[in-house]
């Protein structure tokens, strides 16, 4: 960003500031200032602009990913998970192993009471791979599956929001999560790709309870 003035100043303006007591620098300082917090002020809003949307109920195809677990504070996830999906994309790069579609968090246990949680950094690979007994990095399969999707575009501090309207729409809408199967977070892109938070782009997916048939 360039910040400047530019003008034109008439000869009775020149003479004018020749009997200042200020420079016109000292004059225009104050200005300078203001019009630079303004900019900031205007950026800031910009980089935390969001919004989430309800994309609705849609099948996602599954497949087999490797990962990495943790359990820690749910205070905690957001700062693990960078590093543990670094791990995973680094083992994955080391070892010739095509990654497909952007990485993804699975939750596999969220205990608000206990403000703990059990959660798996992943990346979707073509087929199956078999990994050495004593590898951190593990192989597993998510099947085929009927979920909600949400859409979050803007900073990971809105995906609080995001998941609570996602909840909302089931319980709305009735709708039932699914028992057995884990709710994840895909991510399409973020700051590695990115600087501007409103720019970034998460998709939540819930899995879905099967529908009964009619009698």
């Amino acid at each position: 960003v360039t910040w400047g003035m530019k003008g034109e100043q008439s000869f009775m303006e020149k003479a004018a500031f020749l009997f200042q007591d200020e420079s016109l620098n000292d004059m225009m300082q104050p200005m300078f200032k203001k019009g630079l917090d303004n900019l900031q002020e205007v950026l800031r809003e910009k980089m935390e602009t969001y919004s989430v949307n309800i994309d609705g109920i849609t099948q996602h195809g599954g497949g087999y990913y490797m990962y990495v677990t943790t359990a820690s504070k749910i205070s905690q996830v957001s700062d693990r998970m960078p590093d543990m999906i670094n791990q995973v994309t680094n083992y994955m790069s080391e070892n010739n192993i095509e990654q497909v579609g952007n990485p993804f968090v699975l939750y596999n246990q969220w205990n608000e009471d206990a403000g703990t949680a059990i959660y798996s950094a992943a990346h979707f690979t073509p087929s199956e791979v078999i990994v050495p007994a004593e590898s951190n990095v593990l192989t597993g399969y998510m099947p085929n599956q009927r979920t909600l999707k949400t859409t979050l575009k803007g900073d990971y501090v809105n995906l609080k929001e995001a998941w609570d309207k996602a909840y909302n729409y089931l319980q709305e809408n009735g709708l039932a999560a699914a028992g057995n199967s884990q709710a994840f977070e895909v991510y399409v892109t973020g700051p590695k790709d990115n600087a501007n938070p409103a720019k970034w782009i998460t998709h939540i997916y819930i899995p879905l309870q099967m529908e009964k048939p009619l009698k």
